[in-house]
């Protein structure tokens, strides 16, 4: 598999590419938040929230294509905590499916139930918890695929 393009890191190229995106998507999701909660700028939140997801769709599937082609065992081999990484990447793949599903969900939804353009509307209190909960899941999969990333590649 190419290597990655992280200094100091073993990761291959695929794997980079996936948690630059991620740590990208992290900051961009907070500034939508930021968007829609201080400032009240809808039509940016919506924007940026479609932008995320794309992003991120791009990358997964660039992730899953070079993993299923080339691998990641040999480029984590010499990890020093290696018995770690297969119950942390099952725990990280569990939360990854499930913040998935929320974030499809709470998209979705909003898609479907604001105003074009949008604003306020009935849905927005099911909307902010739907957006919580997926916020909430998505830095845990943001963070356990950093544990993760970490263990194989780096120490």
């Amino acid at each position: 598999m190419p290597q990655g393009f992280i200094p100091g890191s073993r990761a291959p190229l695929g794997i980079d590419a996936l948690l630059t995106a991620t740590a990208l998507s992290a900051l961009l999701l907070a500034f939508s938040i930021f968007s829609v909660r201080v400032r009240r700028n809808y039509s940016r939140h919506r924007n940026l929230q479609r932008a995320i997801s794309v992003l991120l769709l791009i990358s997964l599937v660039f992730f899953e294509v070079s993993v299923h082609m080339h691998g990641w065992r040999a480029q984590a081999q010499g990890a020093a905590l290696s018995d770690w990484l297969p119950p942390l990447l099952t725990i990280h793949i569990v939360i990854a499916m499930i913040a998935a599903s929320a974030w499809i969900t709470t998209l979705t939804l909003a898609l479907c139930r604001f105003p074009k353009p949008p604003a306020p509307a009935e849905h927005s209190i099911t909307h902010k918890k739907l957006a919580l909960l997926t916020t909430v899941l998505i830095y845990l999969t943001a963070s356990s695929g950093l544990l993760f990333y970490l263990l194989a590649f780096v120490f």
